[in-house]
């Protein structure tokens, strides 16, 4: 665990929820959750190793906002925009930055800053969420207040669904996040 990951990934006040995925659909049932309860600007660092889901995570995220775009992972163009084409319409921004300077030196050259001032801007008339994977590369760019979702391969489960299986830590690290987490606990209780 790098220095980043490690102040990334602890805050004494945080809220943090655990759960088992035991297949890619469930991961994308997690995403629609989290997607259903927004209701204004959110900055959601997705961490964890190549393949654990967090593009199927972004996928159910988007259908939870009702968008109908196909979700694709940005890993070759960076960034990826969905929905928001008319005013009131939700606005998902899925950015990959495992490919950019492991210290976020490069995290200006994509815009970063100018997409967290959309995210956090004052008075949002729709959902708006900003979903960083390999967030801790770019940890000092983004706001104290965020939804981290670690996806990590799972050893909770024996047998043929262990192979598909994950396990998600969903930390939520301010007010604003903690309260998002809150108002999806009831739909996250249907993953349990």
């Amino acid at each position: 665990m790098d220095a980043h990951e490690t102040r990334f990934s602890r805050s004494p006040s945080a809220t943090t929820e655990r759960l088992v995925l035991r297949s890619p659909q469930e991961t994308e049932r997690l995403g629609q959750a989290l997607g259903q309860v927004l209701e204004d600007g959110l900055v959601i660092g997705l961490l964890g190793p190549l393949g654990a889901g967090k593009t199927t995570l972004v996928r159910g995220l988007a259908r939870g906002m009702g968008l109908s775009d196909r979700v694709t992972s940005p890993t070759f163009t960076l960034v990826n925009e969905y929905g928001g084409r008319e005013p009131e319409q939700p606005r998902l921004i899925h950015v990959d930055v495992y490919r950019l300077d492991p210290h976020g030196a490069e995290a200006e050259t994509i815009g970063l800053a100018d997409l967290l001032d959309q995210v956090e801007a004052p008075g949002a008339t729709r959902p708006i969420a900003l979903v960083v994977e390999w967030a801790e590369r770019v940890a000092d760019w983004l706001p104290e207040d965020r939804l981290e979702i670690r996806l990590d391969y799972s050893q909770a489960l024996q047998g043929p669904s262990q192979v598909q299986a994950r396990e998600a830590e969903l930390r939520a690290s301010g007010p604003h996040s903690q309260a998002v987490l809150c108002r999806a606990r009831p739909r996250l209780e249907q993953l349990r």
